[in-house]
């Protein structure tokens, strides 16, 4: 493996070892996308109901990796949990 892959992979089981319940791993815009889905959260996404809530993103980019984390910034216990870590 790249040590690209092992870089994206270690971070994968992270987020895995570490995801509240009921939110599920997938495809979303390209990425590795956690997200609430439709059975927990009908609504789904503000802009576009037919995806389901984004939690938080992993991306392989060209020039650079980055975790997206889409709900730690709205909840200060959880922005310093997900520092400590």
């Amino acid at each position: 493996m790249t040590k690209r892959c092992d870089a994206i992979c270690a971070i994968r089981e992270l987020i895995l070892s570490n995801l509240p319940e009921g939110i599920e791993e997938g495809m979303q815009s390209g990425m590795i996308g956690y997200y609430v889905p439709h059975s927990i959260h009908p609504a789904g996404y503000h802009t576009y109901a037919k995806k389901p809530l984004p939690f938080a993103s992993l991306a392989n980019q060209k020039n650079h990796m980055a975790f997206y984390g889409f709900n730690i910034y709205i909840d200060e216990k959880q922005l310093a949990a997900t520092r400590k870590k």
